[in-house]
């Protein structure tokens, strides 16, 4: 938003997002279904019902889960549209383009070749040149990557099929922000089969995901490498 030069607020929950449109008036509005203390559907049902100035202000819903069930409660809180979580900027400046009404300029760069299994065309549209936004993700993926795999492991060896399709759902995300979207492929394929508790798939699945991530793990790696000499020759500029 920053980048678009858009004046935009952040609430950390519903109940604060419901506080903020009480004492301002906004032009659009992005709610988060799963937030802490007031979630987004009820925030959005509350905004509608008690804030007549927000009769004709879109929110659009963001949300993990595709399901069709989740989108109909978000139009049934009265909500406009609905973007699935992660969304590219892309998509987002889309998004927000189609509901303003406004001219956004936004920069663009030439494709670059998916090089060692890593999509960079994906990242420049993920993250453009934020290369600091970029190093925080990348480097948290790392940071998280083997806890969730011991994890994983644990779940696999103990047949806990629930716990294997919450896992997967939940790193499923982390693969596309390194643009790793093979392996956010497979982790879905993996997620399904548990959720089948299907044991011939999920060993075979498992072996798979396991022994790529160990090769992309080092790409990963070496990107973190060449973000940071990058900041650092930015710093010595």
């Amino acid at each position: 938003m920053n980048k678009w030069n858009l004046d935009f607020e952040v609430a950390k929950n519903g109940k604060i997002a419901v506080d903020l449109c009480r004492r301002n008036k906004y032009d659009l509005i992005f709610m988060d279904l799963q937030m802490p203390v007031m979630d987004g559907i009820e925030a959005s049902t509350i905004i509608r019902k008690e804030l007549p100035q927000y009769s004709e202000v879109p929110i659009i819903a963001l949300s993990a889960s595709t399901l069709l069930t989740k989108k109909k409660l978000a139009l049934s809180a009265g909500m406009d549209d609905f973007l699935a979580k992660p969304y590219t900027p892309k998509q987002l400046l889309e998004t927000t383009r189609g509901y303003l009404k406004v001219a956004i300029s936004s920069s663009h760069s030439e494709q670059k070749p998916i090089e060692s299994g890593i999509d960079y065309n994906y990242l420049e549209e993920l993250y453009g040149d934020d290369d600091e936004y970029k190093l925080e993700m990348f480097e948290l993926f790392i940071e998280q990557l083997d806890s969730n795999m011991l994890h994983l492991e644990k779940h696999n060896r103990s047949n806990d099929f629930i716990s294997i399709a919450k896992l997967c759902h939940k790193i499923k995300p982390s693969m596309a922000m390194v643009g790793l979207i093979d392996l956010q492929s497979m982790v879905e394929e993996l997620e399904h089969s548990a959720k089948s508790e299907d044991r011939v798939k999920i060993d075979h699945q498992y072996r798979m995901f396991t022994e790529a991530l160990d090769i992309k793990k080092k790409l990963v790696l070496e990107e973190i490498k060449l973000l940071k000499h990058r900041s650092d020759l930015k710093t010595d500029c």
